[in-house]
């Protein structure tokens, strides 16, 4: 259920776009590192999953099942 919820950047919100300045979702993290050179680093991989775990936080309301979700997952 978690791999459904980060696949994929919501359309469906469209205040999304206007409060996540820059939208990312495992579907494009896993595109990107495909590409040969996209991540150059580890800590550059890394960075795109917090930035992916911070958007869920930052969009959904603390103790929401997608907010503690991304708790989880990012541990």
């Amino acid at each position: 259920l978690c791999s459904v919820t980060y696949s994929f950047i919501p359309k469906r919100y469209p205040d999304y776009y206007q409060l996540i300045p820059n939208p990312i979702s495992m579907l494009r993290i896993q595109a990107w590192s495909q590409k040969p050179m996209h991540y150059q680093t580890l800590a550059q991989y890394r960075a795109d999953w917090h930035l992916l775990f911070q958007n869920a936080r930052d969009y959904n309301m603390p103790g929401s099942r997608v907010f503690m979700d991304a708790d989880f997952l990012q541990k």
